[in-house]
């Protein structure tokens, strides 16, 4: 095997795979994958297989607070776009002034940003599609809500099924037709300078155990915002803001239509966003498995048909810091404690949710913790009851970012503007722990977007 490169990856998310596509064509390239490729298709997607697989802790990822939150964390060939709904936002003008403003992000303005956003859009296929709303998208409209429809990375089949364009599908074959390399099942265990400032990068093998150890000119980190912040630790970066992250605090609900079949896709592309950017209230994915994985009991004690459930969200983004531990026993674990104000807006989410279904003729309303029928909605303590369990519940969020946040501002950004640390050559950081804070919106574009723009700027400086 060969053990020098000029550059090696570590992570292969949009990020990781993005920029080892623009780096292989100048020079030879590695990327490190701790999990393996799997089939990325849209009716793999959110499978049981597909969770044991492909994310951190094989599905089971807590941040622990009070309640704790569950995590949904990509560990695989391709990432958090191998296993996401493949929904595509662009951050709102009002973060990236804020961005440009308060964390003083250089080298972003208007015009680079938009023409980077359009790049994305072109690489991934973005499209809108023209599925038809569900009953319930429906009769939020009918009840006047914002719904609006979200475009998604790929394009929709003559039967509505989404063909997805993952990192994966974009750009493995440009890195490998570059002569470049994708090593799975490989962990990232610690990097070093030697004495002729090449980076020593120490990796093992997960299938054989072994330890071994590659040489590169440049290092890029893209391991997620839950792991790059403790390497950066381990690199000797020191800041009080490095593993201070954010995270879109998410409660998560089924209802039942026996009258009606659930939608064609696994996650409806539509988003109630009249509340926006306090509350946006989604789709979560209408799998039959995870739908009857959220049931409350064993036994189906009210016969309901989980084919004819359908999943959703309420997520309210929050600038309140979560912490990672970036050494010792506990290092990668994470912490955080939901903020007063956030679960306000949730409840809220969820209440719109309920009073939807209610119009919209759902026979069942239930969570992991409760179950209520039609009959009850009018019972506003049990309601209550039940939204506070759900949050108790169901707190989740499926991003996590703005552990390592850029931008010339040193006092809130550990890394500056170009995802590099003062002082440290060859050294290029391109994930969605750049992030100087919450983008309120599925963070998946802009990541790429930051990755794409600054992985440039450090190709025209070597």
């Amino acid at each position: 095997m060969n053990k020098h490169y000029d550059f090696i990856i570590v992570g292969s998310g949009p990020c990781g795979l993005l920029s080892a596509s623009l780096l292989s064509s100048i020079g030879k390239c590695l990327v490190v994958e701790q999990g393996k490729k799997i089939k990325q298709e849209e009716n793999n997607t959110y499978t049981y297989d597909h969770i044991y697989n492909a994310y951190v802790g094989n599905g089971f990822n807590l941040a622990f607070g009070l309640p704790p939150v569950i995590l949904s964390e990509g560990r695989v060939i391709g990432g958090g776009s191998t296993v996401n709904s493949s929904l595509h936002h662009r951050a709102p003008n009002h973060i990236w002034d804020l961005w440009r403003e308060k964390y003083l992000l250089k080298g972003f303005n208007k015009d680079k940003v938009n023409e980077g956003y359009k790049r994305i859009e072109e690489t991934f296929c973005t499209n809108f599609g023209n599925l038809e709303p569900s009953i319930f998208y429906k009769s939020a409209i009918i009840n006047g809500e914002k719904v609006e429809r979200i475009p998604r990375w790929g394009k929709e089949n003559n039967k509505g099924i989404l063909n997805r364009c993952t990192a994966a599908k974009i750009f493995i074959n440009k890195i490998k037709s570059n002569n470049g390399f994708i090593n799975e099942s490989t962990k990232f265990l610690k990097a070093y300078r030697d004495r002729n400032n090449n980076w020593v990068v120490l990796l093992k093998n997960i299938l054989t155990k072994e330890k071994y150890s590659v040489f590169c000119k440049n290092l890029v980190l893209a391991l997620g915002a839950g792991y790059t912040p403790s390497a950066l630790y381990d690199l000797g970066l020191r800041h009080k803001k490095l593993g201070k992250f954010e995270i879109h605090p998410t409660a998560r609900i089924s209802l039942y239509y026996p009258q009606y079949k659930k939608p064609i896709s696994v996650v409806e592309p539509f988003q109630i966003t009249g509340h926006f950017p306090y509350l946006m209230i989604g789709s979560s994915a209408n799998k039959t498995s995870l739908s009857e994985s959220n049931y409350p009991f064993r036994e189906n004690k009210h016969n309901i048909d989980y084919s004819k459930v359908q999943n959703f969200y309420s997520m309210s983004p929050s600038n309140k810091k979560g912490r990672i531990v970036m050494r010792g026993f506990l290092k990668n674990t994470k912490f955080y404690f939901l903020d007063y104000k956030t679960k306000l807006f949730i409840k809220k989410g969820l209440k719109i949710i309920i009073n939807i279904a209610q119009k919209s003729n759902c026979e069942y309303i239930y969570h992991a913790g409760m179950i209520i029928n039609k009959k009850n909605l009018e019972n506003k303590k049990m309601v209550n009851s039940f939204i506070n369990s759900c949050i108790q519940k169901t707190l989740s969020s499926v991003h996590i970012m703005a552990s390592s946040s850029i931008g010339e501002n040193k006092l809130l950004c550990p890394l500056n503007s170009l995802g590099k640390i003062d002082g440290i050559e060859n050294l290029l950081v391109i994930d969605q722990s750049t992030f100087p804070s919450c983008p309120t919106v599925n963070p998946q574009a802009t990541a790429s977007l930051l990755s794409m723009l600054n992985t440039k700027n450090y190709m025209k400086k070597l």
